[in-house]
């Protein structure tokens, strides 16, 4: 099986898959939430949590699931968080808690997910995010969220000079890639983050 989509980040390879690969990998039980877990525990993906957060080197690899939600890593001079994003996170401040904080982060990588002409909220889901007006769009009475820029006004609060690189990728408009709200499916997308040493 061979990945859709490969990007280099400073940590290794960021690779996406349509099914669950065959090799071993790290990963959680995702509940849309803020909780990011220790790689210790977060084997088998019997754990629930929204990420995972390593302070050692990469050894085994990591994976999260997305379906138009963010794969995002975030590489910090103590450690790195790989994690799940999508509006519910963003709202509950999963890219801007403490523990993320901690890792001291220099450089973030958005990988394929849902953009904001596909996109389409409703007015009451302003309110969720109260001080991103700018990163709505209305068109033809419709609205519109940037989750990708938004994300990223998140990490440059944590670091202003922060790397921050994004894949461009609409998984509801690349039809290479699993999205929920163009297929209404239980289909994800296999983000896995991995070491150039091998699987």
């Amino acid at each position: 099986m061979k990945p859709v989509h490969s990007h280099q980040t400073p940590l290794g390879l960021v690779e996406v898959y349509t099914e669950k690969p065959e090799f071993q990998f790290s990963h959680v039980k995702q509940t849309h939430s803020c909780l990011l877990v220790p790689n210790e525990v977060s084997r088998f993906g019997l754990i629930e949590g929204d990420g995972i957060i390593q302070h050692t080197k990469l050894d085994l690899p990591l994976g999260i699931k997305t379906a138009d939600c963010m794969p995002i890593l975030v590489v910090g001079k103590k450690g790195f968080t790989f994690l799940h994003a999508g509006w519910k996170g963003l709202a509950n401040g999963i890219l801007t808690q403490g523990v993320v904080q901690e890792l001291e982060p220099y450089y973030a990588y958005i990988g394929p997910s849902i953009r904001q002409e596909h996109f389409e909220v409703t007015e009451e889901f302003y309110q969720h995010f109260p001080s991103y007006s700018h990163r709505f769009k209305r068109e033809n009475g419709k609205h519109y969220f940037d989750l990708q820029n938004t994300a990223k006004d998140m990490l440059k609060r944590l670091n202003v000079a922060m790397t921050l690189e994004d894949s461009g990728l609409c998984t509801y408009h690349n039809k290479t890639f699993h999205s929920y709200r163009r297929d209404k499916n239980t289909e994800r997308n296999w983000n896995i983050l991995r070491s150039e040493h091998g699987k």
